[in-house]
């Protein structure tokens, strides 16, 4: 077999290394900056290059961004570049010895009617028991019945796959994902449709020793990575709940996801750039918006992050008046075709333009006060 590896950074040259007269021969690199990664054992060429003139049996696209590799396909797509086999960024974050072909580290794509999307996130609840000031899913806003419907989820997630080879990063959430009780068959489902999904849980982490063990056993199973959210609370446990986890054998992270104002993750900081008014420019709010890729499932739908399918809920506690309109979002059962939608999500849409261009109000991390959420929590000054 031929191979063309896509990416000629340090994973790229690991997975040469791994492949080359192993699973067969190495004819090229491809990268955006070929001009400047000369001096490799094989060529490398510029994607466009490649693909006027192809020369391999496969193309592995090898980075250890999610969003990159979504980027990456997208470009083969648009080039008419119809399969890719993704190598998963745990073989170069685990360093791994040796890649094995078809299966989650090294899986084949088919580009040519589905899409991929990079990162998608679902509520398992919208409920919270740290419930934070300014949370960016509003879960203060949010009361006890507030569990997804699982029947709806498997539905959801079915269609999902009907429409996209694959999601890169799947992260079920919340609110407390540990506050659902059938937590573990959402990840069943989850798994099930999305065998090769990089799946999440992220908590606040509060509350793992009430956690069943049938949740852990789940966890342990589907092969699902927990990310904990690094509050000031879960701060003053985090030692137990790595050893915990550790144990377990369950692979995890602690921090905020976002850059904070110390060195070990803790979460310190929100921020707000939310408005009362669509007055701002989409294009350029979408640009320099921190949850520009975090996607969003909820109710047959998905929307860019996940404020435009939360306002329904919004406007009725705080009783605003803000308007979603079928541009905002993707309606999984409608006849748009796979690549369609995700051109959409990768896009601004006109509910960007109740943020701000550029710019954030940050403030001090803390949690609502009396659980009673106001609007000034959430929109800017």
């Amino acid at each position: 077999m031929k191979i063309a590896i896509w990416g000629a950074g340090a994973f790229g040259r690991f997975v040469y290394d791994l492949a080359e007269g192993k699973l067969g021969e190495v004819v090229c690199f491809i990268d955006k900056d070929a001009a400047h990664k000369q001096g490799l054992p094989v060529p490398v060429l510029s994607p466009q290059a490649y693909a006027a003139e192809p020369s391999a049996d496969e193309v592995w696209v090898a980075h250890s961004s999610f969003y990159v590799i979504e980027d990456i396909l997208w470009q083969m797509h648009t080039l008419g570049m119809t399969q890719a086999r993704v190598i998963a960024p745990a073989v170069w974050e685990q360093r791994k010895p040796a890649i094995q072909l078809d299966s989650p580290d090294a899986y084949q794509l088919d580009l040519r009617e589905k899409a991929v999307i990079c990162k998608l996130e679902f509520h398992v609840t919208d409920r919270c028991n740290l419930n934070c000031l300014g949370c960016s899913h509003f879960a203060p806003i949010f009361g006890e019945a507030s569990d997804a419907d699982i029947g709806a989820f498997e539905r959801d997630v079915r269609q999902l796959a009907a429409k996209f080879a694959n999601i890169l990063t799947f992260r079920l959430m919340g609110g407390e994902p540990f506050l659902n009780p059938r937590l573990d068959e959402y990840i069943a489902i989850a798994r099930r449709y999305f065998p090769n999904t990089h799946l999440r849980v992220v908590t606040n982490g509060l509350l793992y020793r009430e956690v069943e063990d049938r949740i852990w056993q789940s966890i342990i199973a589907n092969d699902v990575f927990v990310q904990v959210s690094l509050y000031p609370p879960t701060l003053a446990i985090r030692d137990a709940l790595q050893a915990f986890l550790d144990a377990k054998g369950i692979p995890n992270s602690f921090g905020s996801g976002l850059r904070q104002a110390n060195d070990i993750g803790r979460i310190d900081e929100f921020h707000k750039c939310f408005t009362t008014e669509r007055t701002h420019d989409p294009a350029q709010a979408a640009a320099h918006c921190f949850g520009n890729r975090c996607h969003f499932l909820r109710d047959g739908k998905l929307s860019k992050c996940a404020v435009p399918l939360l306002i329904g809920d919004v406007n009725r506690y705080f009783g605003t008046d803000y308007q979603v309109v079928p541009e905002d979002f993707v309606d999984l059962y409608s006849d748009m075709r796979p690549w369609e939608m995700l051109a959409r999500l990768r896009h601004a849409t006109p509910f960007c333009g109740y943020c701000l261009e550029r710019g954030v109000q940050r403030f001090a991390w803390d949690v609502t006060k009396s659980g009673q959420a106001r609007l000034e929590d959430y929109v800017v000054e």
